[in-house]
């Protein structure tokens, strides 16, 4: 049993220390006032608007990704409409210049200081 859990830890470890990319919700990025210049519109990039209730919202994945060109990332994790699969994508630079200038402007948004720790863990920085 421990000889499983010791395999089981480097299985994760070592997944974790590879990893490429990191997939958020959009709201994991703030509220759209604040993340709609970076990552679009919170609604599906294939609708020209979102829904007349403004409490509804659609279903976005925010993909932030490095050591990888974009087109790999697409392909990993591709935007399909008939499925209502749609993600964002934002290189770790972008993503971390992002949060990093909204964090100086809203110093309590504790959302995306999540999102900035985890980003950076998930990195390995």
């Amino acid at each position: 049993m421990k000889t499983i859990s010791i395999f089981t830890f480097f299985l994760i470890s070592y997944s974790l220390a590879s990893a490429d990319s990191v997939v958020f919700e959009y709201e994991d990025f703030g509220p759209q006032v604040l993340a709609y210049e970076t990552i679009g519109y919170q609604w599906y990039q294939w609708n020209s608007v979102g829904d007349s209730n403004p409490n509804k919202t659609d279903l976005l994945r925010v993909v932030v990704f490095w050591d990888e060109p974009i087109e790999k990332i697409k392909l990993k994790y591709p935007v399909i409409p008939s499925k209502q699969q749609d993600y964002r994508y934002l290189s770790y630079e972008k993503a971390i210049g992002y949060l990093d200038k909204t964090l100086h402007e809203a110093p309590g948004a504790v959302n995306l200081i999540r999102t900035r720790e985890r980003l950076r863990k998930m990195k390995g920085r």
